[in-house]
C-alpha cells in the first residue's frame, strides 16, 4: 500500500453558516460600473475634479470682486446721465457760455439722448449678454427707485459697441452711450491752414490696391496723410488723401502728390514684411529716390494700436492741430472709430501713426572734441567741431611755431 501525499488545502476547514453575502441593490451596481478600475483612470479623475473646482472658483472670485461691482458701478453713472439729462435746473457753464447738456454729454462722455424712432435699437435675446444686463437693471432701478421690470438695459455690439438704456422717465426714448475710443476730436484744434513755421515734414502712405466691389463694397483704402511739427512740438494734421484704385492709379497719385508736396517733404512707405509687399515698395522708394525726393521706409516693429497709442497720447495732452477741410471729417471720424481690427477701417490711422514715427526718429550727429595736440614742436590749440541742429561751424587750428 502506497501512502500519498498530505494536501495542507485538505487541511482546511471552512464554516460559511454564519457568513452570508449582501445583496446589492441596483443603484450600486451601476455605481459600480462608473467607477475606475484602473489606478491611473482614478487619479485623473481626482485630478480633473480639482482643476474644475479651482477654475470655478477663481471665475467666481472674479466676478464677485472685479465685475459685479464695476457693473453696479457703471448703472450708477448711468442713473447719474439720467437725472442730468431730465434735469431743468441743471446747467453747465465755459467761460460765461450755457452749453447745453444734450451736447456736453455726447462730446465728453459719449452719451447721446436718441428720441427718433428710427434709431431705435432691435431688441434681441442675448443670453450671454442678458446675463451681465440683468445686473445693471436690478441695480439701475435700485438707484431711480424704479421697478426693474421698467428699466431695459441692452447692449449692442454692431457698428459700434454701444451700451443703450430706457427708464420710465424717458417716456419711451432710448440714452445712447458708445464705447470709448482710442481718440478724441476734443482733444485737437482745428485750423483754416497749416504751421507755417513748421521745421520738418512728412507724408506718409498705407497701401492698399484694391477696387469696391458688389462682392466688397467696403474694401481697404490708400491713405496718405501730411503731418508736420514745429519747435515747439506740435503737429499738424496739413492733409489726407484717400482712394480705393489699382496699383498703377495709386502709384500716379503718390508720384503726383510728391510733386506738389515739394521735395522738402519726407515720404514713408510701409516695408510689409510679404516677399512681394516688400519688394514693390523697396522699388517704389529708389523711382522716388532717383526723382530727388527723401524717402524712408518703415518697417512696423509693434502693432497697429501700440503705434498709434503715442500719437493719441502727444493729442490728448493738446499738442495736436488739424487742417479744417472737406477731408476732416472722415479722418476725425475713422481715428475715433477705429478699433484696430478687422471690423473697422484704420487706413488713415496707420498712416498718421507713421508720420509720427518719422517726425520722432531724427537723425542728429554727436558733439565732438579732439584733445591738444604736439606735433614737431609745434603746438597745435585745441578745436572744437560741433554738428548739431541749429549750429555746423568748424575751427580751424593754429599753429605756434616757437
Amino acid at each position: 500500500m502506497t501512502a500519498e501525499p498530505n494536501n495542507p488545502k485538505n487541511n482546511i476547514v471552512l464554516d460559511s453558516s454564519g457568513y452570508y453575502a449582501k445583496p446589492r441593490t441596483q443603484f450600486e451596481r451601476f455605481l459600480d460600473k462608473l467607477k475606475p478600475r484602473s489606478a491611473a483612470l482614478r487619479t485623473t479623475v481626482l485630478v480633473t475634479f480639482v482643476v474644475c473646482f479651482s477654475l470655478f472658483m477663481s471665475l467666481w472670485f472674479i466676478w464677485r470682486t472685479l465685475y459685479l461691482p464695476e457693473l453696479q458701478q457703471h448703472a450708477g453713472y448711468l442713473a447719474i446721465e439720467s437725472e442730468i439729462i431730465h434735469n431743468p435746473n441743471f446747467k453747465i457753464l465755459h467761460n460765461g457760455q450755457e452749453i447745453p447738456v444734450d451736447t456736453w454729454l455726447n462730446k465728453r462722455l459719449g452719451v447721446e439722448f436718441i428720441t427718433d424712432k428710427r434709431k431705435f435699437p432691435a431688441i434681441i435675446d442675448k443670453p450671454i449678454a442678458d446675463f451681465f444686463t440683468d445686473r445693471i437693471e436690478k441695480s439701475l432701478a435700485e438707484q431711480i427707485s424704479a421697478n426693474p421690470q421698467d428699466v431695459t438695459v441692452f447692449f449692442k455690439f454692431k457698428p459700434t459697441p454701444s451700451i443703450w438704456v430706457q427708464t420710465p422717465s424717458m417716456h419711451g426714448a432710448w440714452v445712447r452711450e458708445q464705447k470709448a475710443g482710442y481718440f478724441k476730436r476734443d482733444w485737437v484744434n482745428f485750423e483754416p491752414y497749416p504751421n507755417l513755421q513748421a521745421k520738418k515734414r512728412v507724408r506718409c502712405w498705407d497701401l492698399a490696391f484694391s477696387e469696391p466691389s458688389e462682392a466688397r463694397p467696403r474694401v481697404d483704402a490708400t491713405a496718405g496723410v501730411l503731418m508736420s511739427k514745429d519747435q515747439y512740438s506740435v503737429y499738424t494734421i496739413e492733409d489726407c488723401i484717400t482712394m480705393r484704385e489699382r496699383v498703377a492709379a495709386v502709384e500716379k497719385m503718390i508720384f503726383e502728390t510728391a510733386e506738389r508736396d515739394g521735395r522738402d517733404v519726407t515720404i514713408g512707405l510701409p516695408k510689409d514684411p510679404g516677399a512681394t509687399a516688400g519688394a514693390y515698395c523697396q522699388d517704389l522708394a529708389r523711382r522716388l529716390s532717383e526723382k530727388g525726393f527723401t524717402v524712408r521706409l518703415i518697417r512696423p516693429e509693434r502693432g497697429k494700436l501700440q503705434r498709434f497709442l503715442p500719437f493719441a497720447s502727444v493729442a490728448e495732452a493738446g499738442y495736436v492741430r488739424i487742417v479744417n477741410s472737406s477731408w476732416t471729417e472722415e479722418y476725425v471720424n475713422e481715428l475715433e472709430q477705429t478699433e484696430f481690427n478687422n471690423k473697422t477701417h484704420d487706413d488713415r490711422a496707420d498712416a498718421t501713426s507713421d508720420c509720427f514715427w518719422v517726425l520722432n526718429r531724427g537723425v542728429e550727429l554727436p558733439i565732438m572734441t579732439l584733445p591738444n595736440i604736439q606735433v614737431s614742436g609745434q603746438h597745435l590749440q585745441s578745436f572744437h567741431t560741433s554738428y548739431g541742429k541749429n549750429q555746423g561751424n568748424f575751427t580751424l587750428p593754429t599753429f605756434n611755431i616757437k
